[in-house]
């Protein structure tokens, strides 16, 4: 089992889906999920990637926040991401050393604002929410 505790470890791609084409295969409690796509998922490598999740005691709500920067500026990409501040998503991150987590669930999905800004563009897709329960660990993808 591969050792995800590594405080260097930096999310090297980022992908969004809406929660309509996602099933999460996983159980209250549990840390990992299978996960059946009925969308093509295409992940993207962010310029920066930041996601944390906290809960100050047991049985409260877990407060989870990401930013990611993407410096893509083309017509596709920015309209898919565009598109994507609109509906209810489940959020892939996969890390540097290996982890891949997912964020949100068919009954509580992700919620994404989307900004886009500067010279030259970049895209910024976050969100901060409380969630039910910490983001789980992908273990496999179908």
């Amino acid at each position: 089992m591969k050792n995800f505790n590594d405080s260097h470890a930096e999310i090297c791609h980022v992908a969004f889906l809406p929660a309509s084409q996602v099933v999460l295969k996983t159980k209250i409690g549990q840390q990992d999920v299978d996960v059946e796509l009925r969308g093509l998922l295409v992940s993207e490598r962010p310029q920066s990637a930041n996601f944390s999740e906290r809960r100050d005691a047991s049985g409260q709500f877990v407060e989870q926040e990401l930013e990611a920067v993407f410096t893509n500026d083309e017509a596709e990409f920015v309209s898919r991401f565009r598109s994507l501040a609109d509906d209810d998503c489940i959020v892939f991150l996969e890390y540097t050393n290996g982890k891949r987590l997912v964020v949100g669930t068919e009954q509580a999905p992700v919620r994404l604002e989307y900004e886009q800004s500067g010279s030259p563009k970049t895209l910024r897709l976050s969100f901060k929410r409380k969630s039910p329960e910490f983001a789980k660990f992908l273990k496999s993808l179908t």
